[in-house]
């Protein structure tokens, strides 16, 4: 079940929201829901990948001889 939302926008984002129609959505609810659907995504990919760099810093400061694997194959950067 649909549930309605009072939301306040600013002038600038009232204008692109008016625009709906010419960006190719049949109502500004529709274009709103897109728009918070594609942030959900966003937000879930960003968060996906702060989860996946602390496992490998996790298992990089676990494990001695990957950091010495990465020390040796560092020294020629400098």
């Amino acid at each position: 079940m649909a549930k309605e939302k009072l939301i306040k926008l600013e002038q600038q984002e009232q204008e692109f929201v008016n625009h709906y129609a010419e960006l190719g959505f049949a109502n500004p609810d529709e274009m709103i829901k897109k728009g918070l659907h594609l942030l959900k995504e966003e937000l879930d990919h960003q968060a996906q990948l702060t989860q996946s760099a602390d496992l490998y810093a996790e298992l990089y400061d676990e494990d001695e001889e990957l950091k010495e694997w990465t020390e040796s194959a560092t020294q020629d950067w400098d």
